[in-house]
């Protein structure tokens, strides 16, 4: 049998990987602990899950060359097997013997650890966290300008009547106004029955008879002794 052994650039390469791991870990722990309210180490932080988060991914690359290693190691000695269960020709001469696989020895020393690599690239920026608690209220500021008057509204509709309020005290009686002016002349109404004879006597050239004049508060009916 054919001896199987990993390359050596893939076992420094993978304990590299955990070193580095490991270390940036560490770091992000003590960064954490030590700076925990802080912005920046927050920021820290996240850049250092990411590159763990990268380092995670390259182990588990290498692994899967691992594995493809392995697989390529199993078809080599595979085909060595089927030549050497070959049975060889009858020749001549004597056919050079092939030399079998050996058993698999064992597991080597790891090596030593290699140079650090360069940090991988910076990932995507997470989600955004909870949002914090609602900080104090400020100090109520300056009153600012009146705004422009708005439009008038629509009239409203009229409201019921009210109670009809109390009587007041009847004012003093004003001064009596001009007198009106004199109307027309009413119509002579009929003469009435001869009354008893009188003893008025008119003097020469007067007449008796009625009167009548227009008083605002009606006709005045007077018997006087008129010239003519």
């Amino acid at each position: 049998m054919t001896r199987r052994t990993t390359p050596l650039s893939i076992k420094v390469g993978v304990a590299a990987l955990v070193l580095a791991a490991l270390a940036l870990l560490v770091a992000a722990l003590l960064a954490l602990l030590v700076l925990e309210n802080d912005k920046d180490a927050r920021e820290k932080f996240r850049e250092t899950d990411a590159r763990l988060h990268e380092v995670d991914q390259g182990l588990k690359e290498a692994d899967r060359k691992l594995q493809a290693v392995d697989a390529q190691l199993k078809d080599a000695v595979g085909q060595l097997q089927e030549l050497a269960d070959v049975e060889a020709p009858a020749p001549c001469e004597p056919a050079p013997s092939l030399p079998l696989p050996g058993e698999p020895g064992e597991k080597g020393d790891i090596g030593p650890i290699g140079p650090e690599g360069p940090f991988g690239r910076i990932g995507p920026p997470g989600g955004t966290g909870a949002t914090g608690e609602q900080g104090a209220p400020g100090p109520t500021g300056e009153q600012g300008p009146s705004g422009e008057q708005g439009p008038a509204g629509e009239q409203g509709a009229p409201g019921g009547t009210g109670a009809q309020g109390e009587a007041g005290t009847p004012g003093d009686q004003g001064a009596a106004g001009p007198a009106g002016p004199e109307g027309p002349v009413g119509p002579i109404g009929p003469v009435g029955p001869p009354g008893p004879p009188g003893g008025m006597t008119c003097p020469a050239g007067f007449t008796a008879q009625e009167l009548i004049l227009n008083a605002p508060g009606g006709q005045i009916t007077l018997f006087v002794c008129v010239a003519g």
